[in-house]
């Protein structure tokens, strides 16, 4: 006797799967508040002009979403195993699309969506110094996505009729938001990975010092890299997503359920990680002698900015001014900032985004 996946199997194995990305995401959150509010070199709160409240909202947006998408998940199984002793069982129950659980968890979705495209489309902007020109395209495919994901929950909230969510009237709009989000983290990303490659590739032209030169060039490889990965984990499972709605699998339960956990856990990561770096390069900044013709304080240890220089002298790489180097084209990018604390926190992302920040716009 062939074993189908029903909806049923299918919504119990779909919490079993967020639940455990729920847990990765709630540690990554907690390492993420701690790079944002906590001072890695005064090991103690940071103060609060210090604070990126920017990215400290959205984290906590991020939050607020992942958790009631699984609280509404639980509910769901809940009513349908628990609750519901009508005709049809758990599997009438699960079946109805626009009951209330359904078409909140429908919200979460294109909530948790908006949110982290938003913010790579802003990583974006700021790595082309506020240009909004750049992102047009961008915020057009975005705003497109969000308008379907409304129209998508408004569908699944008026349909009284029994259906699952991948029902004909709900096909178009869901197919289309997808490919939006797509489109736009593809373009977006290429963009921001493009501008680092450019800044990188005139930078080991202008640039005389050698040892300075591998400096900036293995950082600005590092923050590609971060980005690169990050697009890749959103991409990846959102490609899943979309092979199981089109595959017409109940599958598409746990693996849109996923995503909305991947979208927080990408975001937190790429803080995480920025963190990392900015307090590995405050170490190594500290102990620095052949970098610095003076000892910096251990709590303002001296930054180093990938720019695009005006000159290419060891007197400019030497400078220990609080100033930071302007590039004859207005290209600025601090990717270490290690004086400047928020400095990447304010450019990074979730859905796999940029970790730059130009310091003009500081």
């Amino acid at each position: 006797m062939a074993i189908t996946f029903d909806v049923t199997a299918a919504q119990i194995v779909g919490l079993f799967m967020e639940c455990i990305l729920y847990g990765v995401y709630l540690v990554s959150l907690g390492y993420c508040l701690r790079a944002l509010l906590l001072d890695p070199f005064e090991q103690g709160l940071q103060r609060k002009k210090h604070i990126n409240w920017v990215m400290l909202v959205v984290a906590l947006l991020l939050c607020l979403f992942a958790t009631l998408d699984v609280a509404f998940g639980l509910r769901h199984n809940l009513d349908a195993f628990s609750y519901y002793h009508g005709p049809g069982g758990a599997t009438e129950e699960l079946n109805d699309i626009s009951y209330w659980v359904n078409v909140m968890k429908t919200a979460d979705y294109v909530a948790q969506t908006f949110i982290g495209d938003g913010m790579l489309i802003y990583r974006c902007y700021i790595v082309y110094e506020k240009n909004w020109k750049i992102v047009i395209p961008s915020i057009l495919f975005w705003l497109g996505g969000s308008v379907c994901g409304a129209l998508l929950t408004y569908t699944f909230a008026t349909l009284r009729s029994p259906a699952l969510i991948d029902t004909s009237k709900a096909v178009p709009y869901v197919d289309t938001m997808i490919a939006l989000s797509l489109t736009m983290n593809t373009l977006t990303t290429a963009l921001i990975v493009g501008k680092i490659w450019s800044v990188d590739r005139q930078n080991a032209t202008l640039m005389s010092n050698t040892t300075a030169n591998a400096i900036r060039t293995s950082k600005l490889h590092r923050v590609m890299r971060i980005i690169i990965e990050s697009a890749a984990l959103y991409t990846i499972s959102t490609l899943i997503f979309v092979i199981t709605y089109v595959a017409g699998s109940n599958a598409n339960y746990g693996t849109s359920d996923n995503v909305v956990q991947i979208i927080g856990i990408s975001f937190n990561l790429i803080i995480i990680r920025v963190d990392a770096g900015k307090s590995y390069n405050g170490r190594i900044a500290e102990s620095s002698t052949n970098l610095s013709s003076r000892q910096q304080p251990r709590n303002k240890p001296q930054s180093f900015p990938l720019s695009l220089f005006n000159t290419t002298t060891d007197s400019a790489l030497n400078s220990n001014s609080d100033s930071e180097f302007t590039g004859r084209k207005g290209i600025t990018l601090d990717v270490d900032v290690v004086h400047k604390y928020d400095d990447l926190e304010q450019g990074t992302n979730v859905t796999g985004e940029s970790a730059l920040k130009p310091l003009s716009s500081v």
